[in-house]
């Protein structure tokens, strides 16, 4: 006798978020949208996309919201439709469509924000939320690093987007990782790293060289020590763009990276031949 398998909740599918070894604790917060759904009749994937029409404007929101942390791709088509056509649910289902990812999300934010770069004037109600998405799912391939490259040079890009691009590209392209430093991307990023270091804004300077450092490039050193010196621009909710120098030239000549506190700058460690004399 054969018998159907259960429909997993939604709040079951967020409580195994995301998959493997490394799932999240559970929010108090994103747990109670799950039961709010839930009581609106809205418990399951298949709920979902079957009543998502039918919701109120706010409730779709929630439930946009919820759907990246399900893990469960069968709601992409609902979300690059609302992507393509609901300007005010756009992020929502942009953000979800970069936690769930696969190639189907990928291909779909992939040709919006290529769509963008081949127009004269981009829209940011499209490119923002199309870069959100693939820096969260897919910042690691090479296409998608080309394609931000190439947003990163474009004027009508916001500092916000350009200052993540660095942060992004920095992270992916670490020195310690197994990156092809000679690969058109790693070169790209280093010529463009290297000259935002320059930057007006001080977001796009402070990024610039936390991916100089992280990508291992040891020639901006006297650069990095007059920024050290004279730069007086900061990053919101960080530190200064001067302590974010000093804090790469620690780690080019020590190894040392201080760990700072948001908003203050405090330094919160030492350096390790401290923590040996202690």
């Amino acid at each position: 006798m054969s018998s159907s398998r259960r429909e997993r909740t939604l709040e079951e599918k967020y409580r195994g978020w995301p998959p493997g070894p490394y799932s999240l604790r559970p929010h108090p917060g994103r747990l109670r949208q799950y039961r709010r759904l839930a009581k609106q009749g809205v418990a399951t994937v298949p709920d979902l996309l079957a009543k998502y029409e039918s919701l109120h404007p706010r409730t779709q929101r929630v439930a946009l919201e919820a759907a990246g942390f399900t893990g469960d791709r069968r709601l992409v088509p609902l979300l690059t439709r609302v992507f393509r056509e609901d300007a005010l649910l756009r992020v929502e289902a942009a953000m979800s469509l970069g936690y769930l990812g696969g190639k189907r999300a990928a291909k779909f934010t992939l040709s919006v924000l290529s769509r963008e770069l081949a127009a004269q004037s981009m829209d940011p109600a499209f490119y923002k939320p199309a870069f959100w998405a693939l820096s969260t799912m897919c910042s690691d391939e090479a296409a998608v690093q080309s394609r931000f490259l190439d947003l990163f040079g474009r004027e009508d890009a916001s500092p916000d987007v350009r200052s993540d691009i660095l942060d992004r590209l920095g992270a992916a392209l670490d020195a310690q990782s197994e990156v092809n430093r000679r690969s058109s991307v790693f070169r790209r990023t280093r010529r463009v790293a290297l000259a935002a270091l320059e930057d007006p804004e001080d977001e796009v300077r402070f990024f610039a060289i936390y991916a100089v450092g992280q990508m291992g490039l040891t020639e901006a050193l006297p650069k990095l020590r007059r920024m050290a010196q004279d730069d007086k621009g900061s990053c919101l909710g960080l530190w200064t763009v001067a302590e974010e120098a000093q804090d790469v030239i620690s780690h080019f000549t020590t190894g040392w990276w201080p760990d700072r506190e948001p908003g203050t700058g405090r330094i919160l460690d030492q350096p390790p031949e401290a923590d040996a004399t202690e």
